[in-house]
């Protein structure tokens, strides 16, 4: 089993709710919005594949927001680069 986003409903799913809940926390700089979507589905005794995503996700945006705080970086497409930085790096 594979986390799937193109041909799996719940990957699908996990991957747009928690990239909503980033929005919201980045308008805040807070991270509780995606940390409150990620336990909504780690609570749900899901398959491995979906729980090391959630996980990896989680602690890939929490890095990004503390950058994004601790730089005091308010231009959303300097916040931008910070996200990517972060998608393309093995572990962050």
């Amino acid at each position: 089993m594979r986390f799937e986003p193109f041909q799996d409903r719940l990957s699908r799913d996990i991957r747009n709710d928690l990239s909503r809940s980033l929005a919201e926390a980045l308008s805040t700089l807070n991270p509780a919005p995606v940390r409150k979507t990620a336990d909504r589905y780690l609570t749900r005794g899901l398959a491995d594949c979906y729980r090391d995503y959630i996980r990896d996700r989680l602690n890939r945006y929490d890095v990004a927001l503390r950058r994004i705080r601790n730089d005091n970086i308010a231009d959303v497409l300097r916040q931008a680069l910070v996200l990517s930085d972060l998608h393309f790096l093995r572990s962050a």
